[in-house]
């Protein structure tokens, strides 16, 4: 496993359901960044899922082919984006549980050492039933004091 680093997660999203309304989503988060087996991995609380005072722990998993992206708190779920292909999971929450199926349409890993971008674009049913076509653009950039080992 590699040195820990400190980051920053910028999370920006849009959904647009098949009504065709649109709903974009921006998140910034403190994290901590490490390199293991080649796949990077991130940790941080997710704010926009907080439910009180309790956040969502949030892992990205990183590879150059795949994303992965694993939740507990409020929310529990695990979502895996790879190039044309459909995965299924359930997703947790205190008003019930939902299954959700994800048809990953696009997958784009721009990684270095400690910093980077992933961009992927896919498509949500929720318990059978088509809900919306997503984009998400996830940017790892260094904590200020952290600069030296940007890639």
């Amino acid at each position: 496993m590699s040195e820990m680093h400190r980051v920053l997660v910028r999370v920006k999203g849009r959904q647009q359901s098949g009504g065709g309304v649109v709903n974009v989503s921006e998140t910034t988060s403190e994290g901590r960044h490490y390199f293991h087996r080649g796949r990077h991995y991130i940790l941080y609380e997710d704010k926009s899922l907080a439910q009180g005072a309790q956040q969502t722990k949030t892992v990205l998993q990183i590879s150059p082919t795949a994303l992965s992206v694993t939740r507990h708190g409020p929310v529990d779920a695990e979502h895996y984006f790879k190039e044309d292909e459909e995965s299924h999971t359930t997703y947790r929450t205190p008003y019930g549980n939902m299954d959700l199926s994800i048809r990953t349409n696009d997958l784009d890993v721009t990684y270095g050492d400690v910093t980077g971008t992933v961009d992927v674009s896919y498509d949500l049913a929720v318990n059978g039933r088509f809900q919306s076509n997503n984009t998400l653009h996830i940017e790892i950039t260094t904590m200020p004091g952290e600069a030296g080992k940007l890639n």
